[in-house]
């Protein structure tokens, strides 16, 4: 399974895949959220305790800014997407072991 990068904080896990496509639709975007979503699910059942969030960053701006509960993040607002993280946790889907 492929996640770009992981990054921990407070407990908190964050799956990143990186996506760098010039033009993408909704459709491909959806399967690419979908892939994320179950990579976050193995990486979650083989980490006792983990509680991940799957996010995919984009090299470029489009209208979308979530699909299924995961963000969909332009790498030039991705350090505000960090800053404000902890405060929009609620509006994430969010993934932890049962």
């Amino acid at each position: 399974m492929e996640i770009d990068v992981i990054g921990i904080r407070l407990g908190i896990a964050i799956l990143i895949d990186c996506k760098h496509w010039k033009r993408y639709s909704i459709s491909s975007l959806t399967t690419v959220v979908k892939k994320q979503i179950e990579r976050t699910k193995h990486y979650v059942a083989k980490t006792p305790g983990a509680i991940s969030v799957p996010v995919i960053v984009t090299l470029y701006q489009d209208k979308v800014d979530f699909i299924d509960s995961v963000p969909i993040v332009p790498i030039f607002q991705f350090s505000s997407f960090i800053d404000e993280f902890y405060g929009n946790i609620d509006q994430m889907k969010t993934i932890e072991t049962n």
